[in-house]
């Protein structure tokens, strides 16, 4: 077999090429989960804020974090409060919270209003 040089220059190219995606692959799976680690920070400081608060007593909320890789980053607010004031109190506690630990985040209300009276009786 004879030496060629275009040969082993688009062989060298290709190892190249290949070397970039995969460092590019690994630099975006690194980033998702730092963005995952963060997201999951920032869900349990949300819900240790809103455990604390006395107004939110009797209100069942899961705050879940989610931060994509292309789009805006949120916290959904997810269970159930007694009235809309509980409600509205928990979106203001939530909205200042995530605004104080991660500027630009969106929350998304996800709570349902069920009364005391209605609310399921555990045996």
């Amino acid at each position: 077999m004879q030496f060629s040089w275009p040969i082993m220059l688009s062989a060298i190219g290709g190892l190249v090429v290949v070397s970039v995606l995969v460092v590019w692959g690994v630099r975006l799976l690194a980033r998702k989960d730092r963005d995952d680690e963060d997201a999951s920070r920032l869900g349990v400081e949300l819900a240790a804020v809103l455990a604390r608060e006395p107004r939110l007593a009797g209100a069942a909320i899961l705050p879940v974090a989610t931060i994509p890789l292309e789009r805006r980053p949120s916290v959904e607010l997810t269970g159930r409060v007694p009235s809309a004031s509980v409600r509205d109190v928990a979106l203001e506690i939530a909205s200042r919270e995530a605004q104080r630990l991660r500027p630009g985040m969106l929350v998304v209300d996800r709570l349902e209003i069920v009364p005391p009276a209605a609310a399921p009786r555990s045996a």
